[in-house]
Formats: structure tokens, sequence, C-alpha cells
């Protein structure tokens, strides 16, 4: 049985190793498709997410700000850590207002994060699909030319 397990093993790595080989070797015949322009597409999503993002972390961060339950973004914090534990809650002396304040926040956080993946959604398949824009990330993680010419479109 040990032996099997072995082989079984050896095996597995092997077949693993060879699949990377030519995973990559299609990979990069594929990287070789991708145009400038849909660098340039893929950058300004990229940049376009990273401006959503930032616009709802700070309505996030605003809404635990402007209630008056939670005293400060550190509180919210040490509350959001301890939600599932009501024995650390009660040492915490986190009051009632304090938990309905958490879970309006944490409904609102919710929600925002679906508009940020409906939105996110919608951007890549109106402008390159998600198709390309899967192939033109995982192509810029793993190859060192594509990623050279993608940092030539970001200066």
């Amino acid at each position: 049985m040990k032996k099997f397990a072995n082989n079984f093993l050896v095996t597995a790595i092997f077949v693993l190793y060879f699949a990377l080989f030519f995973y990559k070797s299609f990979a990069q015949k594929q990287n070789d498709t991708i145009t400038t322009e849909q660098l340039y597409t893929y950058k300004s999503i990229v940049d376009s997410l990273e401006v959503l993002r930032s616009s709802i972390g700070e309505v996030y961060k605003g809404a635990i700000i402007s209630q008056s339950a939670i005293k400060s973004v550190a509180r919210f914090k040490e509350i959001k850590e301890a939600k599932d534990d009501i024995q650390q809650l009660k040492a915490m002396g986190v009051t009632t207002e304090e938990m309905e304040a958490f879970e309006k926040i944490t409904q609102l956080h919710k929600a925002l994060a679906e508009e940020f993946r409906k939105s996110y959604t919608a951007l890549i398949s109106d402008s390159l699909g998600i198709e390309n824009y899967n192939k033109i990330r995982e192509a810029v993680k793993n190859d060192p030319s594509l990623l050279q010419r993608y940092n030539a479109v970001v200066q």
C-alpha cells in the first residue's frame, strides 16, 4: 500500500509538472494575441475599479462614523471581531444600541459589496468581456514579457 501511495504521488507530481509546462506554453501563445489597446482597456478597468472600491470604502467608513451608538471605527472593529461570541460582547460592554447600529452597518456593507460586484461585472462585460479580462489578468500575472508591456502602458 505504501509503495502504491509513493508511485501515485510521483505520478501525480509528474503529471502536474507537465500540465504546468504546457499551460505556460499555451499561455505564452495566448499572450502574443493581447493587443496594446486591450492592455489600455484593462488598465482603465483596474483604475475604475480602484476608484469604485475606494468610494465604497468611504461610504462604509462614513456610515460607521455618522451613527451615534458606536463611538469610533476602532470600537466598530472590536465589535466586528467579537460579533459571534456573546460572552466576549458582554465582557466588552457592548450595548443593544451598539449591536443594532453594527447590524445596520453590516447590512449596508453587504449591499455595497453586492453593488460593487454588479458594477465590477458590468464594467468588465461592457468593455473587454469577462473571458478576455480574466485572460489578460492571468497573463499579466504569469508572463513577464506581458507584464513589461503592461507596465509600459501604466506609465
